[in-house]
């Protein structure tokens, strides 16, 4: 390894001497320069401070309503299955015969049809007398009386149930 030497540079002996000498400049203290960028620190932490209490209650009060919202729905669901399990029974072949004998309707077995654009009558229509199909077994008034109050009973229950908030 070869090492490299500068050469030394050397003043002219005719250079005059530096008279003037550096002195050290000093800057203005300025305290009063750094209070109103805290300020503004401070309150820019304030305000967001402030804007995340705001945003947090207000996601709060969301969520309550949301699940208020949410156990309303629940409630109305189970209504509206209760309501659909009551037309479900109702609609049934026993419950509708028991409805149409309440009525005083009877099954007749001579059927006739009434064709609508001429008013054509189709079959042999006879009157019945209900001794036709004595195997058919209707409800007797005391009966259906009692399938009335269970209904109204029911109603009453699930009144109350929706009045208390199902519980």
């Amino acid at each position: 390894m070869s090492a490299t030497i500068a050469p030394k540079v050397r003043l002219p002996e005719s250079a005059p001497a530096p008279t003037r000498r550096l002195r050290q400049v000093t800057l203005p203290r300025t305290p009063m320069a750094r209070v109103p960028f805290a300020i503004v620190v401070a309150t820019i932490l304030a305000l967001g401070m402030v804007g995340l209490l705001v945003l947090n209650t207000a996601l709060q009060t969301q969520a309550i309503d949301l699940r208020q919202a949410q156990i309303q729905a629940s409630n109305l669901d189970h209504v509206v299955n209760a309501l659909n399990s009551k037309v479900n029974q109702l609609r049934s072949p026993a419950q509708v015969a028991q409805r149409a004998s309440a009525l005083g309707m009877r099954p007749n077995p001579y059927t006739a049809f009434v064709l609508l654009p001429d008013g054509k009558i189709v079959g042999n229509p006879k009157k019945v007398t209900g001794e036709e199909l004595p195997s058919m077994v209707y409800a007797t008034d005391a009966q259906m009386q009692e399938v009335a109050k269970a209904d109204v009973a029911a109603a009453v229950a699930q009144a109350d149930a929706q009045a208390t908030g199902g519980h």
